[in-house]
């Protein structure tokens, strides 16, 4: 028996107001929107909204649970041609980093220095009250940011950065260049540490953005002969990102709510689960042995670390030329 009345079937137009194709039900077979038309009051369009993403049966609950307890599953339905009822694996992670990108910036912002999540500072105060000496890719600096005179001997050992397919006018250059934006990169973390964080917060997101296909494309060297796409590995490869960064975003939330009472272990489960996750992903996805899993598992970590500190480095160097 429906659960549908006659009063509703009575109210509903006979055309779908967004492409105005006969209706035959509650949604549009052409296009696929609702009959029902919210009157323009504020708490209908709120509770539309809320029912859209926070529904049992919504494409954001259904995608938001195979996505935390079920590793693998979404990018299996994708490529199964079950994509109706999840969200699409690009948007999923575009969502995901900027919540997570939006929140460590919040917190980068209203957060006393203790307290950041991301900070670039100065060396520790030691017991006498003297400041302690910041190591640096150009030797020892002290508090004031002045290169000690042990770094000073050091850097010009270092330096210049020659290479022997350039000319001596183009090493000279790349010497010059390059020295200058090491010194402009510790000037400015002595200088303005905030506004350097800031400025690498600015470029993560992108920077982070193009580590994923260069990670896909490590994943399909890693599985060469499965037999598997590259756009399958690169599927696999934004799933699982969008899962970290909120995985991440969560258990810092969670960190923070266990903070009056000292403990840590929520945030300590869910990182644990990351670490499962990502094996598990694989394992279900790529269907092969345990300890061949596990294996291509290790030199995946590796990758991944690799690139993290590359991309690290390139958020680093922008960060210091927005400047």
């Amino acid at each position: 028996m429906s659960d549908v009345t006659d009063n509703e079937i009575q109210s509903r137009p006979a055309y779908c107001s967004n492409c105005h194709t006969p209706l035959a039900g509650p949604y549009c077979y052409q296009c696929g929107q609702s009959c029902h038309n919210p009157p323009p009051l504020l708490v209908p369009l709120i509770a539309e909204s809320l029912e859209a993403v926070f529904s049992v049966n919504s494409r954001t609950a259904k995608t938001l649970y195979a996505l935390f307890f079920k590793p693998g599953f979404l990018t299996q339905a994708y490529f199964a041609g079950r994509r109706a009822a999840y969200l699409p694996p690009l948007r999923l992670y575009i969502i995901s980093s900027l919540l997570f990108f939006f929140y460590l910036t919040a917190q980068n912002f209203l957060a006393p220095n203790a307290e950041r999540v991301f900070q670039l500072q100065n060396g520790p105060v030691v017991a006498d009250g003297t400041a302690e000496l910041v190591i640096s890719p150009i030797g020892l600096t002290q508090p004031d940011g002045q290169p000690t005179s042990e770094s000073q001997d050091q850097s010009r050992e270092r330096l210049p950065f020659s290479d022997e397919w350039l000319p001596e006018t183009g090493n000279a250059g790349l010497d010059e260049r390059l020295a200058g934006l090491i010194e402009k990169f510790w000037a400015t973390i002595q200088q303005n540490p905030q506004g350097l964080t800031d400025a690498i917060l600015d470029v993560s997101p992108p920077i982070m953005f193009l580590t994923v296909p260069l990670f896909a494309l490590v994943m399909k060297l890693v599985y060469l002969g499965s037999g598997v796409y590259y756009t399958q590995h690169l599927v696999l490869a934004i799933h699982n990102h969008a899962f970290y960064f909120l995985a991440l975003l969560l258990s810092w939330i969670s960190e923070l709510a266990e903070k009056p009472f000292g403990t840590d272990v929520s945030s300590a489960i869910i990182m644990g689960w990351v670490a499962v996750y990502m094996f598990l992903s694989l394992r279900n996805y790529y269907q092969q042995s345990f300890l061949v899993t596990a294996c291509k598992y290790l030199v995946l970590v590796v990758s991944h670390f690799a690139l993290f500190i590359s991309g690290l480095m390139l958020a680093l160097l922008a960060g210091t030329m927005t400047l």
